[in-house]
């Protein structure tokens, strides 16, 4: 501060200002310098809130938040908004004799962060993608069958064909002696 102070005067004198302007200057510099208290407050805004997407797939699911039915999801996907200072917790549930393959958040592995059959989310600044997988650890035959038959039809339809094929070749006089 005191380098400035010389420039300033240097610069004044070499003007030609005249003593009652430099000694003007003089005390306005020797209070910017003094300390000057002022007191401040603020008020802490309520924080935004960020997307949390969360999506679950494979044989389990997940209770969301408040435990309500609308928060339990299975092979579906929601956004929940989190704020910065808020956590989110994730119980998760997965099928008899099923497991969990892996938990991301983000595409980082968090799987070993599960504590109590539980993975809690932190708020941050940006929005976020939480990806559950469950496994299937059970050794049943899967059929095949895909799509909109579900086992009970799929076994029905088996059935069926098996008792045309007896009928069929029964006709045909293959049985027969």
């Amino acid at each position: 501060m005191k380098i400035r102070w010389v420039i300033v005067l240097g610069i004044l004198v070499l003007t030609g200002l005249s003593f009652i302007c430099i000694a003007s200057l003089a005390i306005i510099m020797g209070h910017a310098q003094s300390e000057i208290g002022i007191p401040v407050s603020y008020v802490k805004e309520e924080s935004d809130a960020y997307a949390l997407s969360v999506e679950v797939r494979g044989d389990g699911e997940i209770c969301c938040k408040d435990g309500s039915e609308d928060d339990i999801l299975r092979r579906s996907q929601k956004v929940y908004l989190l704020k910065v200072d808020e956590e989110a917790s994730f119980k998760l549930y997965p099928d008899k004799g099923d497991g969990i393959k892996s938990i991301t958040l983000d595409d980082k592995d968090i799987t070993n962060s599960i504590a109590n059959d539980r993975v809690i989310i932190k708020g941050q600044e940006k929005p976020q993608h939480l990806l559950i997988v469950f496994n299937s650890n059970q050794s049943s035959v899967r059929t095949g069958i895909t799509g909109f038959l579900g086992q009970r039809e799929s076994t029905v339809i088996l059935a069926f064909l098996a008792i045309s094929t007896v009928v069929f070749l029964g006709k045909r006089k293959i049985f027969k002696k």
